[in-house]
C-alpha cells in the first residue's frame, strides 16, 4: 500500500498503528473469516470505496434466497426466490428491510452489509428487521441454501462443461423476458442494455405489435450507450403508448 497507494500520505491515516492492530487482531482470530475480516477493516480505514480486499472462491455459496435494494432512503425486497427459506418465512417484495442483524440498513451501508455477509463473512442465517405497511417492526429469521460453488468445478477434469453452463446461466439471466396479452399489452424486462443488435431487433419486433408496451428497467444497471440510444429511437417510432417503470 505504501509503494502503490495513489495518496503517499494515506488520507492521513496512521498506517503503523493501524497495521499494528490489525496483526494484533489476526493472532486473536478464532477463524479464517474473522482473520481477513480484519484485514478488510484495515483498508477499510482509507475511507476509499476502490480499495477493498477480494477473496478467492469459497467451495460452497449461500442464497439468503431473496434480494434487496434501495429506492430513495428506504431499502426494500425487490424479489424472494421460490423454494427458499425466505419464502416460506413470508416475505414478499415490497416489504421494507430496517436492518440485517442489527445492523441498520441504509444507502451509505447496504453496500457494506453485503461486503460483509456474502463475500467476507456468509452465514447460515439471517436475522431480519421488517417493516410491512403500518405494521410495528418485526425480526424474522431467514435460512440460506448453502450449496458447492460451481467456480471450484472449473479447475477439475471436464470442468470446461461447467464454466459453459454458468456462462450459459448468466446469459439467460440478462435476457429479454416478455409477458404478453393479445395484441393490447405487452410487458418488456429489460435486465441490461448489453445487448446484441439482433437481440434489440427481436425486442422492438414484438413492440411494435402491441398497442400498449410497460418498459421494465427496474435493476438495469444500464450498459451500452448504442443499445439505449436503438431501444430510445425505436420507442419513438413505434405508435404503442409506453409506461416505463
Amino acid at each position: 500500500m505504501r509503494k502503490y497507494y495513489y495518496d503517499a500520505k494515506l488520507h492521513g491515516v496512521n498506517w503503523d498503528a493501524k497495521a499494528k492492530e490489525a496483526k494484533e487482531n489476526i493472532d486473536k482470530a478464532d477463524s479464517i473469516d474473522s482473520a481477513v475480516s480484519e484485514i478488510a477493516a484495515f483498508l477499510d480505514t482509507l475511507n476509499d470505496s476502490h480499495t477493498s480486499l477480494s477473496l478467492p472462491p469459497r467451495n460452497y455459496t449461500q442464497d439468503y434466497g431473496f434480494k434487496m435494494k434501495m429506492f430513495g432512503e428506504h431499502c426494500y425486497i425487490v424479489r424472494v426466490r421460490s423454494g427458499s427459506d425466505a419464502e416460506k418465512k413470508g416475505l414478499k417484495p415490497g416489504t421494507e428491510i430496517l436492518a440485517v442483524n442489527n445492523h441498520a440498513v441504509s444507502r451509505k451501508t447496504l453496500w457494506r452489509i453485503r461486503y460483509i455477509y456474502q463475500t467476507l463473512r456468509p452465514q447460515p442465517g439471517l436475522t431480519l428487521t421488517l417493516r410491512g405497511g403500518d405494521a410495528n417492526p418485526q425480526q424474522v429469521d431467514v435460512m440460506a441454501k448453502i450449496q458447492p460453488s460451481t467456480v471450484m468445478k472449473h479447475g477439475q477434469r471436464q470442468g470446461i462443461n461447467q464454466i459453459v453452463r454458468d456462462l450459459e446461466d448468466v446469459y439467460r439471466s440478462l435476457q429479454p423476458r416478455y409477458f404478453e396479452q393479445g395484441h393490447q399489452l405487452l410487458v418488456v424486462k429489460l435486465p441490461t442494455f448489453f445487448l446484441s443488435g439482433t437481440t434489440v431487433e427481436g425486442v422492438l419486433g414484438r413492440m411494435r405489435k402491441h398497442k400498449g408496451v410497460v418498459l421494465d428497467l427496474r435493476d438495469n444497471p444500464g450498459g451500452s450507450m448504442e443499445t439505449s440510444s436503438d431501444c430510445s429511437v425505436a420507442c419513438l417510432r413505434t405508435s404503442a403508448k409506453f409506461l416505463i417503470a
